[in-house]
């Protein structure tokens, strides 16, 4: 099953970080030079089943999904203003839902071992969703960055979905945008972890932003 669709793909180096890891050989860029990677993001998303303006359609529905909605007697962005971390939350549940309102074979994942967007015809189509309040880097947990993360875990390398959104702080008396969609491929091997076992999160070198997760959407 080929899916084909023509988007104009961008990329954007994002990041400070441009060491990374070797790619295993089951990665798509397995022993392919750093500048021709971009191409083979480019086949990667045309296989896809979903085009970057189907999920583009699908985070921006999710985004204004948040401010129709109510908690008890409050409105989000009326009574209530939540937290970068809960809007991501609410993003990360609603994109899923919008890919499976309008378009047949996906569904929310129903397990941990599953992707966030789950493609019941072919499950290496799935795809993983990550949101951020930063203006351009998205991160993963620290267990992102670590080999071994455990058993029954979901696997972490595949197709992802990766939001930079705006905060209520940084929007003022303006509702919060959308900034950013990319669309893309991450490994696992990618994700570095921070060095300090403190430390709660992981990060992506600029490579993968520059040539594995092509801009679909840029406010």
């Amino acid at each position: 099953m080929t899916y084909h669709w023509t988007d104009d793909l961008r990329f954007r180096e994002g990041s400070t970080i441009f060491w990374s890891r070797p790619k295993s050989s089951e990665s798509p860029y397995f022993d392919v030079p750093d500048n021709e990677r971009q191409a083979v993001t480019r086949e990667l998303l045309r296989e896809h089943p979903l085009s970057g303006q189907d999920v583009t359609n699908a985070v921006l529905d999710a985004w204004e999904d948040i401010f129709t909605s109510t908690i008890g007697v409050g409105r989000i962005g009326i009574d209530i203003f939540p937290t970068p971390q809960i809007m991501g939350f609410l993003l990360h549940e609603l994109i899923p839902l919008r890919v499976s309102s309008s378009h047949n074979g996906w569904r929310k994942d129903s397990e941990a071992s599953e992707k966030d967007l789950v493609f019941e015809p072919d499950l290496r189509f799935s795809t993983e969703v990550k949101t951020s309040s930063n203006s351009n880097l998205i991160y993963g947990n620290r267990s992102y960055g670590v080999e071994n993360s455990g058993r029954g875990k979901k696997a972490k390398s595949g197709y992802y979905i990766a939001v930079n959104f705006q905060s209520w702080r940084e929007a003022g008396r303006n509702q919060p945008r959308i900034r950013r969609v990319r669309f893309g491929w991450i490994d696992s091997t990618d994700w570095i972890a921070q060095t300090a076992e403190t430390g709660q999160a992981s990060s992506l070198p600029s490579i993968v932003y520059g040539s594995q997760l092509a801009i679909v959407f840029d406010d």
